[in-house]
């Protein structure tokens, strides 16, 4: 004889109380195999009830996934690193930014994006630490397509490899990047870690063949040539900075938008109301404190100091 339905249901629902994702779609596919069969009526209503909660579950765990990698663009400019497992991505990120990030001496240390924000001559930097990807990552093998989703609203790329091991290997994941969208157009510096542990330096342009893109040579280990990425990080961040005679201040602008006026709004909107004239020293004049108007163009490294209605 049958259990009374309200009793079977109670059951049901204690049997699956906490437990989440795979876990909680097996433990009911498993109570599912246990019901009495009937087309209608109030088993047919749980047998019902119970698919709807492996929907319910199977969509609340996409939505857990997505979150997992949504990565929140702060500061102005987004740089992700991104490579093979165990090239040390974390451990450059962590070094760069003085944070405390997951690092380990295995594969697949980061299951996450991690982020942390730097100052590096007035630009606020977001560095990304990614997943390590393998082959077929464009196909979704491990955790391929969520890492190259969170890629595509990045500003920089840093392409972090092992000297250490097979620059082949690299090499094929970088080129199916290249097939997945992923814009690199100047974009992108090729980060050669652990350098401290080879006694030879390996011509890894030659090998990439990319002929245009920057490559750095580092090690966290030796902090060889780690203000290096930084360097090359602002060369393509599409930024210059000035700096304000008045504190000494470094303000950052963009390369389309580096003008006395664009320095003004960016100041304080009300600053162009009350503009009168600005003295620049640097590469934008012919001498030091030169008289300038409000749409002279900047350029990077000048002085500025503006000068107001009272």
């Amino acid at each position: 004889m049958a259990m009374p339905h309200i009793i079977f249901k109670r059951k049901c629902i204690d049997r699956i109380k906490g437990l989440t994702g795979k876990e909680k779609i097996n433990k009911i596919n498993e109570i599912i195999t246990e019901l009495p069969k009937f087309k209608s009526g109030p088993y047919a209503d749980i047998e019902k009830y119970l698919k709807n909660e492996i929907s319910v579950t199977k969509t609340r765990s996409s939505v857990q996934n997505k979150d997992m990698f949504a990565i929140k663009k702060q500061g102005d400019l987004q740089v992700v690193f991104v490579g093979m497992p165990s090239v040390g991505k974390s451990s450059l990120v962590a070094k760069l930014s003085n944070k405390d990030i997951k690092i380990g001496s295995y594969d697949f240390t980061t299951v996450r994006p991690d982020a942390a924000t730097i100052n590096y001559r007035g630009l606020h930097l977001q560095l990304v630490d990614l997943p390590g990807l393998i082959e077929e990552a464009s196909t979704g093998k491990g955790l391929g397509k969520r890492v190259i989703s969170a890629m595509h609203n990045a500003d920089v790329y840093v392409y972090v490899c092992d000297i250490t091991k097979p620059l082949s290997d690299a090499k094929a994941i970088l080129l199916e990047l290249q097939k997945s969208n992923i814009n690199f157009e100047n974009k992108l510096i090729l980060a050669v870690n652990k350098i401290d542990l080879v006694d030879k330096q390996i011509d890894v342009k030659s090998e990439f063949n990319m002929p245009n893109i920057p490559v750095l040579y580092v090690s966290v280990n030796s902090n060889t040539n780690l203000e290096q990425i930084k360097q090359e990080i602002y060369k393509k961040s599409g930024f210059i900075t000035v700096t304000s005679a008045k504190d000494n201040s470094l303000i950052p602008l963009r390369k389309d938008r580096c003008s006395v006026k664009d320095l003004c709004l960016k100041i304080h909107k009300d600053l162009e109301e009350k503009f009168k004239f600005a003295q620049v020293s640097g590469n934008s004049v012919k001498f030091n404190n030169q008289k300038v108007g409000i749409n002279h163009i900047l350029e990077e490294g000048d002085i500025v100091e503006i000068s107001t209605n009272l």
